[in-house]
C-alpha cells in the first residue's frame, strides 16, 4: 500500500511538470517603422545632356521636379514616385539667349517631346531599391518602360538624398528626332551631322524631407 501511494505521488509530480512545460511564452510582434517623405522641388534637380552621334556637338541643361514622394520602412526605401515637368526645361549652354529660347522650343515641339499634344509630365514609379539600384517604370510621352537606375542614397529621420547618373534611350519612347538610322543606311558626311544619339544622359540629385515623424510606442516597466 505504501508503495502504491509513493507511485501515485510520483506520477502526480510528473503530470504537473508536464503541464508546466506545455505553457507557451508570448512573443512580441514588432511592426516596421514607416515614414513618408516629400521631394523638395526647390533643391532637387535633374541635369540632362543630349548629343549628336557622329560629332562632339551637344546640348545640356536642367529639369525640375514638380512633385514626388518616397516611402520608407525601417530606414529602407520601399517605393517612390517622381514627376518631372518638361516645361521647366532650361539649357546651360554658353549660347545667346535667343538661341536658348529656340533650342528649348525645338525640344518641346513635336520633333522631340511634343509637350503641347502629349503633356509635360515625365514620371518614374519606383517599385524597389536593391543593391543601390532603383527599379521601376519610366513614362515619357505616354509610353511606359521598365528602367533600372544606379544610385547612392542616404536616409535619415529628417531627410533623404538620392544621387546617380544614368542614360535613357529615348527612341524607345517614340521621340522622332532620336530614332537611329537603319544599320545598313549609308549616310553622307552632311547627313551624319543631323543624326542624334538616341540616348539622353542624366545626373539626378533628389532631396526629400520627412512629412511627419514616425509614431513610436513607449513602454514602461511596472514596479513589482
Amino acid at each position: 500500500m505504501k508503495k502504491a501511494i509513493n507511485y501515485l505521488a510520483a506520477a502526480s509530480l510528473l503530470i504537473m511538470a508536464s503541464c508546466g512545460n506545455n505553457e507557451t511564452e508570448e512573443t512580441a510582434v514588432v511592426e516596421p517603422v514607416k515614414a513618408t517623405y516629400s521631394v523638395n522641388t526647390t533643391e532637387s534637380v535633374l541635369n540632362w545632356k543630349g548629343k549628336k552621334l557622329y560629332s562632339e556637338d551637344s546640348h545640356a541643361g536642367t529639369l525640375m521636379f514638380s512633385e514626388g514622394s518616397i516611402t520608407v520602412e525601417d530606414s529602407v526605401i520601399t517605393a517612390a514616385n517622381f514627376t518631372v515637368d518638361l516645361n521647366t526645361m532650361a539649357t546651360t549652354d554658353s549660347i545667346p539667349e535667343e538661341k536658348k529660347g529656340y533650342l528649348i522650343g525645338h525640344l518641346k515641339a513635336a520633333d522631340f517631346f511634343a509637350v503641347d499634344s502629349l503633356g509635360a509630365n515625365v514620371t518614374l514609379s519606383v517599385t524597389s531599391l536593391e543593391n543601390n539600384t532603383l527599379k521601376g517604370a519610366l513614362t515619357v510621352m505616354g509610353v511606359s518602360k521598365d528602367i533600372e537606375i544606379s544610385v547612392n542614397t542616404v536616409v535619415s529621420a529628417e531627410k533623404i538624398t538620392i544621387n546617380g547618373t544614368f542614360d535613357v534611350d529615348m527612341a524607345q519612347f517614340g521621340v522622332k528626332f532620336l530614332q537611329q538610322p537603319a544599320a545598313d543606311a549609308k549616310l553622307t558626311d552632311e547627313e551624319k551631322q543631323n543624326v542624334y544619339d538616341p540616348k539622353v544622359y542624366f545626373t539626378v540629385n533628389v532631396v526629400a524631407n520627412v512629412d511627419a515623424a514616425p509614431a513610436t510606442v513607449e513602454t514602461t516597466e511596472e514596479s513589482k
